[in-house]
């Protein structure tokens, strides 16, 4: 195998690696926050950072995955 190949060979295994450990730990779901993103947009141009702020959902770290 060239070198070249046993890099990507390489990246392909940890690529897959990360892959099958994102899904054996986190659920994905895809939720539609257009509506959500347009009403904070509002706020923010209209000065009102507290409120847009209070409306953004809570963000999780995902340490947990990669370790």
């Amino acid at each position: 195998m060239t070198p070249t190949r046993q890099i990507r060979a390489v990246h392909t295994a940890t690529t897959l690696t990360v892959y099958q450990a994102y899904n054996a730990t986190i659920r994905p779901s895809f939720t539609d926050v257009t509506g959500l993103a347009h009403r904070v947009h509002e706020l923010v141009r209209a000065g009102d950072l507290d409120a847009a702020q209070a409306l953004l959902p809570r963000e999780q770290l995902l340490t947990h995955i990669c370790q």
